[in-house]
């Protein structure tokens, strides 16, 4: 089988590469080794993206998700606190955006991504890539065991953490940077207060290099979590 670019990655950076791609009137397919929806934190939104999304076409489809409109960030030291309002700003630009559960996000961008004729192969991973002169083959297998090899002019390795190409290649290197960990949850609250309490993301620095995230979402939800 062949396609014009071959897309590792259904998530964000992945769906978006396609539409790209799509608008050039080039082919792609999608690699993803995950069924969606699929729970994954990173969840709150900056303005930039809207400009993104529009770009891509995922715009109204987004839209029509409903997600929680969040005008700003609130970040809290102690007895400090620093709020932010993207209204206020020294350019022009988007002045909101929105603070999304990830898995209903990233399932509405690749559902709108399919709407455009873009190939997306669930349950699916890359075992191997042969970079060749003028073609990549690119081997695949599913959840069923069916292996399948793919030839594309190029490929994008939009895996994120999986840095699927990288560790292909033995050069997955292990971090210099000082470790971190994170706990994190999403909790319902019947108590929450509308208004004000749900249009931003909220930071509490507990301590130096503690913290904790506060992001309310539209469907009742609030996404917390503790980095240390």
């Amino acid at each position: 089988m062949k396609t014009d670019i071959l897309i590792i990655g259904a998530g964000p950076s992945g769906t978006m590469a396609a539409a790209m791609i799509w608008k050039a009137g080039l082919d792609a397919i999608i690699i993803e080794k995950e069924k969606f929806p699929r729970y994954v934190i990173g969840e709150s939104l900056l303005p930039r993206c809207m400009n993104l999304l529009e770009e891509g076409g995922y715009l109204e489809a987004v839209k029509k998700q409903n997600f929680q409109k969040k005008y700003g960030a609130v970040f809290i030291r102690k007895q400090n606190i620093c709020a932010f309002n993207f209204k206020e700003q020294f350019t022009e630009g988007w002045t909101w955006t929105w603070q999304v559960p990830r898995d209903e996000f990233d399932k509405a961008l690749a559902d709108e991504a399919q709407k455009k004729g873009v190939d997306i192969r669930y349950q699916t991973e890359v075992t191997d890539i042969e970079f060749l002169e003028n073609k990549q083959l690119v081997y695949t297998k599913n959840n069923k065991g069916e292996e399948q090899i793919i030839e594309a002019e190029f490929v994008i390795d939009a895996s994120g953490y999986g840095r699927v190409i990288p560790r292909l290649l033995g050069l997955d290197l292990p971090s210099n940077l000082e470790p971190r960990s994170s706990l994190f949850t999403q909790i319902e609250d019947a108590h929450r207060p509308d208004g004000d309490a749900g249009d931003r993301i909220t930071i509490v620095e507990v301590e130096p290099g503690v913290w904790i995230w506060i992001i309310p979402f539209s469907n009742g939800k609030t996404s917390v979590g503790v980095v240390v």
